[in-house]
Order: C-alpha cells, then sequence, then structure tokens
C-alpha cells in the first residue's frame, strides 16, 4: 500500500497551511506543501492512529480523516 502524497483533508484549501499526507504499510509522512523536498515527519502507523481522536484512512479515497466519523 502507498497512497502517494495527498493534501491532508484538515488543510484549508484558502490557506497557507496545508500538508500533505503519505501512507504506506509501515508509515504515515506528514511535510509541509509549500516545502516538497524538505523534511518529512514519520509516524509509525498505530502511533498515527493514538495521535487523533479518530483517524481513519478512507479506502474508497486513500485519504486520511482526523475528522472520524
Amino acid at each position: 500500500m502507498d497512497t502517494g502524497w495527498f493534501q491532508s483533508s484538515r488543510s484549508a484549501a484558502a490557506s497557507d497551511n496545508c500538508v500533505e499526507v503519505r501512507i504506506t504499510a509501515d508509515e504515515v509522512g506528514v511535510r509541509d506543501s509549500k516545502e516538497r523536498a524538505g523534511a518529512v515527519v514519520a509516524f509509525a502507523r498505530p502511533a498515527w492512529a493514538r495521535s487523533s481522536p479518530t483517524p481513519r484512512l478512507d479506502a474508497s479515497t486513500s485519504r486520511c480523516d482526523a475528522r472520524g466519523g
């Protein structure tokens, strides 16, 4: 599994405060969308799941939604 980089659903479309997320079988990477060649913060998938009240991966869109539902 590798979703490739995509804009987080928690990023505001009209804001400069955007992050991109990439989910693989082992980890979740997060980077600043304005600094794509910059640093990536990587979380083991269990740690990512614990970092938000109800994070989930929508398999139909490969998007990560930390809002739950």
